[in-house]
Parts: structure tokens; sequence; C-alpha cells
């Protein structure tokens, strides 16, 4: 097993046991109660789980989707880690540096969510991935599109820059047409949601 696996391994198991003691707190398993499960589909210990499980199954490791764990595994540990910067003083000097820079870290979170996917479509199409994960992980970006502001953000700062290439004389007619295409369908599948 390789050090890539074992990464996402342990950040799925990780995941599982935040979302059982955060959201289960000690209750009983739900089993198929639906509303039991809304809050559990909302949280995103519960996205990044999926990530995790996607991830893992693609043939070629997509090491890029480690960025996301980390980032938030090291903000996680900044917010909840009073005894380790006890134990270890000279890491408040370092999450005193690092606390400006959450917003800034967490739009790379969601340009690194969105460049996988992309990773994902390229693998599948090269025959190294497969379609089922490519839709596993968009699942994964709708839920992240939904709960998240920053997502959001990213997606519109992309949405705009795709629409001024493709607005330019010099893009072809074709680009425009299929872009165009992308964008009704994506546009009918997650429709924009009020930030």
């Amino acid at each position: 097993m390789s050090i890539y696996q074992r990464a996402l391994i342990s950040a799925a198991i990780t995941y599982v046991i935040v979302l059982y003691t955060s959201v289960f707190k000690g209750r009983p398993f739900p089993g198929l109660n639906m509303q039991a499960w809304a809050p559990v589909l909302l949280n995103d210990n519960m996205h990044y789980l999926l990530m995790c499980v996607t991830v893992l199954n693609t043939s070629v490791p997509i090491t890029l989707a480690l960025i996301p764990l980390m980032i938030c595994a090291f903000y996680h540990i900044m917010d909840n880690g009073s005894v380790l910067t006890r134990r270890v003083p000279m890491l408040n000097l370092l999450f005193d540096r690092a606390r400006p820079l959450r917003s800034n870290a967490m739009l790379i979170v969601a340009y690194t969510e969105i460049l996988t996917m992309v990773m994902l479509l390229f693998l599948t199409l090269t025959g190294a991935g497969s379609i089922l994960s490519c839709l596993m992980y968009f699942q994964f970006l709708q839920m992240r599109f939904l709960t998240s502001a920053n997502s959001r953000t990213v997606w519109g700062i992309i949405r705009a820059t795709l629409d001024r290439w493709t607005e330019h004389p010099r893009c072809p007619p074709i680009v425009r047409r299929v872009y165009g295409g992308i964008k009704t369908q994506l546009a009918r599948i997650a429709p924009p949601q009020a930030a």
C-alpha cells in the first residue's frame, strides 16, 4: 500500500470518526431515515469522506487531491489544538501567522477541488479513470457548491474568466458553442444558489 493510499484511508477514517462523534453524538445509527441523514449530508466531513473514497478508487494517484485534506486538517488542528499548543508553544507562532491567511487557503482548497475534477475527467477520457469516479466526484462538487461560500466564489471566478475568454473575437465559434452547451447543462444540473 502506497503512502498516497495510506493518507487517503487515514483521512477517510478520521472523517468517519468525526462524523460519528459530532453528528450522531452517541445516538444509535439512524438507518434509512432521511431526516436523520440530512445534517450528515450537509456536513463538510461527509463531503471530504466522499472525496477520499472517490479519489482512492482511481487507478492512478491524484496527489492534487491531498492538498485540500492537508489544508483543512491544518486549520482544524489550529482551531482545536489548544492541548497541542500548550505542549509545543512554538506552534502558537505558526498558528498566529496562518490565521490571516485562512480565507486565501480556503480559496486554494476550492480551486484544487475543481482541478481534481479536471484530472478525473482527463483520466476517464484516457482510459485510466472510471465514469463512476467522475459521477461520485461531481456529487462531491455539488455538495461543496451548496454548502461552501468559497466554492461558489471560485466557480463564479472561473465562470467569469471563461465567459470573458469565449466572448473574445479570436475565440473559435466551435469553442464558444461547446462552452455554451456545457454551461447550459451545468446550469440545469446545479442551478445557481443565492450566496
